[in-house]
């Protein structure tokens, strides 16, 4: 079930949907993804490219049930049958690319670092349900490799913020916008030991 309300003033307006059987189609856009590695003396680098195609407009959520509406004011209360809005959805067209490479310090440590890009395919937040934040990140870890003990220790970090957004709009007719902020921060470890010789 999916309800919503509104009060202006003396009155109030109530919407609500019953729907048990309702269609989703989640499109899924084109995606193409290759990388490339070069080896040098002591150190690789590694590139990484991933496209998402565009898309048209489509609709995520539909369907043919219609909604309760219910007016309440001051002298009456009216109920009419309304026809449900289908939920858009489109997508965009972006390249995302990834760069990283090690490099040899010495016989027991090696340095990690790389960079990538991760923006979003949403066509136009305006008319979807989903946020576009693009991303920027980076990370950097070092290794270390003995006899019979080995391990890493990596540390990350993307940010990125969305356009602003509809979420409503007052009496007056004026938008209320909102942005969002994404900041993340990684940690990651590995620690293993082999017992034996073989």
């Amino acid at each position: 079930m999916l309800a919503s309300g509104d009060c202006v003033g003396s009155g109030y307006t109530d919407l609500a949907f019953t729907e048990s059987n309702a269609e989703f189609d989640y499109e899924l856009p084109l995606n193409v993804s290759f990388g490339a590695a070069y080896e040098f003396g002591r150190g690789a680098l590694e590139v990484g490219v991933r496209y998402y195609g565009e898309s048209g407009e489509f609709e995520l959520f539909d369907t043919d049930t219609k909604g309760l509406q219910t007016i309440t004011n001051a002298t009456s209360t009216t109920s009419t049958e309304v026809p449900f809005q289908p939920t858009l959805n489109s997508w965009r067209k972006v390249v995302n690319v990834s760069v990283g490479g090690n490099y040899q310090l010495n016989d027991r440590f090696r340095l990690h670092a790389g960079f990538n890009a991760d923006q979003s395919p949403v066509a136009d937040p305006e008319a979807s349900v989903f946020r576009r934040v693009d991303l920027l990140g980076f990370s950097t870890g070092l290794s270390l490799t003995m006899a019979q003990f080995s391990g890493a220790l990596g540390l990350g970090y993307s940010s990125g913020e969305s356009d602003p957004v509809t979420v409503f709009v007052d009496n007056e007719g004026n938008p209320f916008k909102t942005s969002m902020s994404v900041r993340s921060y990684r940690v990651s470890f590995a620690v293993s030991f082999k017992f034996g010789e073989g």
